[in-house]
């Protein structure tokens, strides 16, 4: 076989390769669309962008069921909690 011969095949499997990259559904996208959707409820639609991709990343993170956060991070998303309904009940 010629040297012409080789270059068609190598051309081939790499095309071969490159259609195995093609995911076969869409399903992993419409997951985390739905999960999104989840997540976005009508009292989260006024979240920066950031907290709602910090709280997407910890829904998606595989934690352990007898995770327990921290003291400091309780006191502060406490904080953080109390100041929004005292803004939310100004804003009124």
């Amino acid at each position: 076989m010629g040297q012409s011969g080789l270059g068609n095949y190598k051309l081939l499997a790499q095309l071969a390769m490159s259609l195995c990259l093609i995911p076969h559904s869409n399903a992993v996208a419409e997951r985390v669309f739905s999960l999104i959707n989840k997540n976005l409820t009508a009292q989260r639609k006024s979240m920066k962008k950031d907290t709602t991709l910090d709280n997407m990343i910890v829904k998606c993170a595989d934690l352990p069921i007898d995770f327990e956060p921290e003291a400091e991070l309780l006191k502060n998303a406490k904080r953080a909690t109390r100041l929004s309904l005292i803004q939310a009940a100004e804003s009124e």
